[in-house]
């Protein structure tokens, strides 16, 4: 006899989280199963219900429903997981995604250096920030993250960026969140407090799932980021639209990235290889396939007809706040 999952269960919403409507379509049903592993391969939290996910027809924004908050919640804050050990495995190709970024945003401007990383995990995009000038500071929820992100001496707050208040509303140049709205249940109450960030005349940078991806496309519900803790799954035109409805201005759209589910065939094929010569790197984060200048290269040709066509499993908005 086959494994039964147990039935969706958790908080219903009666309307879409992003606007308030209460227009939507069935979108599809997946099952996911429990897991304990930190590998590359893994989905972070994976908790073993039934997802039912739907499309709102006023904003395209698709969200489960119900929502397991509880469940996840109490994964990354009560039982602790470790988010930080999660990243270690990937370091090498978390740089080089974090100095992409980073030669986007460009240096800090004379007395305009605050940034802070909305969910900045284990504070490795803080590191590298502060490297190039800039006073960086981090939100994070997950306890064993927010213990190696201050061990390099930064500030960081923890919980989410809805439960933090002792903070310096308005004050920060280039507000960042990284792959993190997915996993809140109130993206409203998250994108507010993100516009209220931003210092008058600063920006900010935001990266999510983008469910319109090629990946996406080709997987349907079988796409391996159809999880417990990806609430919600946005397209560029939602994700947008939910800036500027807090009064920020969109300055750029960007897409980018195959996915892993497109490109898992490779870790397996080089895992199989026998070891080398052990090198002694130090504290770098050991090289892996996806890190090579030759793969680099040709990633750098694949993500701009990714971008051109809107595929890429990535969307990055740029938006700025008006001076007062």
């Amino acid at each position: 006899m086959s494994e039964q999952l147990p039935p969706a269960g958790g908080f219903r919403l009666e309307a879409c989280p992003a606007c308030g409507s209460q227009r939507e379509r069935f979108h599809g049903e997946r099952g996911t199963r429990p897991s304990s592993a930190l590998g590359r391969r893994s989905s972070s939290v994976t908790i073993g219900t039934k997802l039912t996910l739907y499309c709102c027809l006023d904003c395209d924004l698709v969200y489960s429903n119900p929502q397991p908050r509880d469940q996840v919640y109490e994964k990354y804050v009560d039982q602790e997981y470790d988010v930080a050990a999660y990243f270690e495995v990937i370091e090498s190709r978390k740089r080089v995604l974090f100095e992409r970024r980073l030669d986007a945003i460009g240096p800090p401007a004379p007395g305009r250096n605050r940034m802070i990383d909305v969910g900045c995990a284990d504070g490795q995009f803080i590191k590298l920030a502060a490297e190039r000038g800039w006073q960086p500071f981090g939100i994070e929820m997950n306890p064993s993250a927010v213990a190696k992100a201050r061990e390099g001496g930064a500030v960081v707050w923890q919980g989410t960026l809805e439960e933090v208040d002792d903070i310096e509303w308005g004050s920060f140049d280039v507000v960042c969140s990284w792959d993190s709205i997915e996993h809140t249940p109130t993206p409203t109450d998250f994108a507010k407090r993100f516009a209220n960030l931003i210092a008058p005349g600063g920006s900010g940078e935001i990266t999510t799932l983008n469910r319109k991806s090629l990946v996406a496309r080709l997987r349907g519900m079988r796409w391996s980021m159809v999880v417990d803790d990806h609430f919600t799954y946005w397209s560029g035109r939602s994700l947008e639209r939910i800036l500027e409805s807090n009064g920020l201005q969109v300055s750029g759209t960007h897409y980018f990235g195959l996915g892993r589910d497109l490109v898992a065939f490779l870790d397996g094929a080089r895992a199989s290889r026998p070891a080398g010569e052990i090198v002694d790197l130090g504290d770098a984060p050991a090289p892996t396939w996806d890190t090579k200048p030759s793969v680099l290269s040709a990633e750098g040709i694949v993500n701009r007809f990714l971008d051109s066509s809107r595929l890429g499993v990535g969307v990055w908005v740029s938006v700025s706040r008006p001076a007062d």
